[in-house]
């Protein structure tokens, strides 16, 4: 596969991740739900103002982490710039 079509394809998964979201479900993250947001909604770089940088979800746990396993990932070629292609 060359570079153009691995770039359309990247391309045409990033538009179908992004197909499902809208302007409007933007507009719904009120500042009161920033002051108090769902458990299971991270609506800040975060978690919430007081930066906690924590999750109160519980399904992943010390007891089952080692259980996880890489399901998708990209490799990165660098060139002999320095820079990402």
């Amino acid at each position: 596969m060359g570079k153009a079509s691995k770039a359309s394809a990247a391309a045409t998964f990033a538009l179908g991740l992004f197909a499902g979201t809208s302007m409007a479900a933007a507009a719904d993250v009120t500042f009161e739900r920033l002051r108090h947001p769902e458990p299971h909604n991270w609506l800040m770089n975060h978690g919430d103002y007081n930066a906690h940088r924590f999750s109160a979800l519980d399904k992943i746990n010390k007891g089952n982490v080692r259980n996880l396993a890489t399901r998708i990932s990209w490799r990165r070629h660098w060139s002999t710039t320095g820079s990402c292609t």
